[in-house]
């Protein structure tokens, strides 16, 4: 893991921002945070962020290679994640973002506009084929395809979710 912030940031809203930052990170640092998580992959970030602490430029790009990861509590983790998000002054793009959760097949794409009053964003993300598992023995197969757009004053969330298969395996104790 490295990671490298140059440059200068002020701590009042109107103090310029002139900051760098390269950063080549493995995704295994969170479990050594908590022993509840399990990740690995790495994450790369290339980033120059300039303009005042109030109103923020970033241009620059985060890349996820391989990426894994599985919280215990969780039924799904996510696996096998790739992808670039570029940075563009006040927007953030999704170039590529893929991923498997579940045997199934992730992606999403999308742009989200920042640094004003109101966030705008449109998102869209499909799952194919995810089985998620519930103790003790339920487990459903689904493919989805959702759509976010709009802005954090109003938004509409559209799709379809299809559920293919639903199981139910009870659990045994043989010995009673």
């Amino acid at each position: 893991t490295g990671i490298v912030v140059a440059g200068t940031a002020g701590i009042n809203t109107r103090n310029a921002v002139d900051l760098t930052v390269n950063a080549n990170t493995n995704l295994a640092i969170f479990q050594q945070m908590t022993r509840n998580v399990f990740s690995s992959g790495a994450i790369v970030v290339q980033a120059a962020i300039r303009g005042t602490t109030s109103k923020p430029q970033v241009n620059g790009r985060v890349e996820l290679k391989n990426a894994s990861f599985n919280y215990i509590d969780f039924p799904n983790g996510l696996s096998n994640a790739n992808g670039v998000i570029l940075f563009n002054g006040n927007n953030a793009t999704i170039q590529t973002l893929t991923g498997e959760s579940g045997g199934g097949k992730l992606s999403a794409s999308g742009f989200v506009s920042y640094g004003n009053p109101v966030i705008a964003y449109g998102l869209k993300a499909t799952a194919n084929a995810v089985r998620v598992r519930y103790p003790p023995g339920a487990s459903l197969v689904a493919s989805a395809r959702v759509n976010l757009s709009g802005n954090s004053d109003r938004s509409l969330l559209n799709g379809a979710v299809t559920i293919e298969k639903i199981g139910f395996n009870p659990q045994s104790d043989f010995g009673s």
